[in-house]
């Protein structure tokens, strides 16, 4: 099978899409070739790569100047006589280069994993052939092209520690963006040091910001920790790397995730993989924590969350990490997503041998 795939970033060493990159070998593995269009070219294993202009990603954009990417993919697509095309996570290209789509009739695979729709979000909907999402509440419109599949979490990279260090510190990973609510993590440890100076509870707050209004918020984040006398206790570390990641998993009693972006965040289950348990409100994984209901946050306050904590720091050796792990391995593990990617796109391009119902839900 001959693939298209086209994302935002080709880079190993991304701080928030490295997987982008992951997802890319395991499917390339798989295919008898695939082609890569993406928005940024980093560290990058894949020898067939191209770069959308940077003149492309520049105010042009405004002026619709992104749609000139249909000449060059044209030429792409008469050459290469692509069998499909996956879209990950970057949607809008399923309408800006529906011209190539048409005239070589390839049908488009689409990733989306976040609440909001838009209007681009419909375009590109009405374009898809399918649109694969990790959790119902991964894609906010009612569609019998959507398919349920789970996330693809690198399970061999995110594993747990030979051995959990005793403390009391509490990882935090991911954008610092205001809808992680970390105003609300900072709270909560200002209610720890008030109600439970007995214990050293520390929050290390890992990841990038990438738009003007996140880096407003980091500084907005950042006064109130030192109007709060919290430097001892929260600390901002910027982004790390993937292969970072598993080792500050590995180093917390506790992942904090009060993220409410409607769907289903990879740190969660890379935390759970790591043998670390998250304590989140993210209504998305709820079902994924039926057995550990003391994980799940219903009430959004500093008192309400910091009482959780401290119970979830009394019972830390309760806690299995070969249970926390399960989780994942099996239900949202890269291997398994990307097995469901490949038979979705093998479907569409009329090449699975008996093709099977595609409504599997993983929970």
């Amino acid at each position: 099978m001959r693939i298209l795939l086209v994302n935002f970033v080709m880079d190993r060493n991304s701080p928030v899409l490295a997987w982008q990159h992951s997802v890319a070998l395991r499917l390339a593995a798989k295919c008898e070739r695939l082609v890569v269009l993406t928005e940024r070219i980093g560290e990058c294993e894949l020898p067939d790569v191209h770069c959308v202009p940077r003149i492309l990603t520049t105010p042009l954009r405004m002026l619709g100047a992104r749609s000139l990417m249909n000449i060059p993919v044209w030429s792409w697509c008469a050459r290469e006589r692509f069998d499909a095309a996956f879209l990950h996570m970057n949607a809008d290209w399923a309408y800006r280069l529906a011209p190539c789509w048409q005239q070589f009739e390839i049908p488009v695979l689409m990733w989306y994993a976040h609440g909001t729709v838009t209007r681009r979000l419909r375009r590109a909907h009405d374009r898809a052939a399918c649109v694969v999402t990790p959790t119902p509440e991964g894609f906010g419109i009612p569609s019998s092209k959507v398919r349920v599949i789970g996330q693809g979490i690198d399970t061999d990279l995110f594993t747990p520690p030979a051995s959990r260090p005793d403390n009391a510190t509490i990882v935090a990973v991911g954008r610092v963006s205001r809808r992680k609510s970390l105003e609300l993590m900072v709270e909560t440890l200002a209610w720890l040091k008030t109600n439970a100076p007995q214990t050293p509870f520390r929050l290390r707050i890992i990841g990038p910001t990438l738009t003007r209004d996140d880096r407003a918020y980091a500084a907005e984040l950042a006064d109130t920790v030192n109007r709060r006398n919290l430097g001892r206790q929260v600390t901002f570390e910027g982004p790390r790397a993937m292969g970072d990641l598993a080792a500050i998993y590995g180093s917390a009693f506790l992942h904090l995730n009060l993220s409410q972006t409607g769907s289903m965040d990879k740190t969660i289950l890379e935390s759970l993989a790591c043998g670390c348990p998250t304590l989140t409100s993210n209504a998305s994984v709820f079902p994924l924590f039926e057995c550990f209901p003391e994980l799940v946050v219903r009430t959004r306050t500093a008192e309400a969350i910091g009482r959780q904590i401290c119970r979830a720091y009394e019972q830390r050796h309760a806690s299995s990490s070969s249970d926390l792990r399960r989780l994942v391995v099996g239900r949202h593990d890269l291997d398994s997503y990307v097995e469901h990617i490949y038979d979705i796109l093998s479907e569409l391009a009329g090449q699975a041998d008996a093709p099977a119902p595609l409504a599997t839900v993983c929970d």
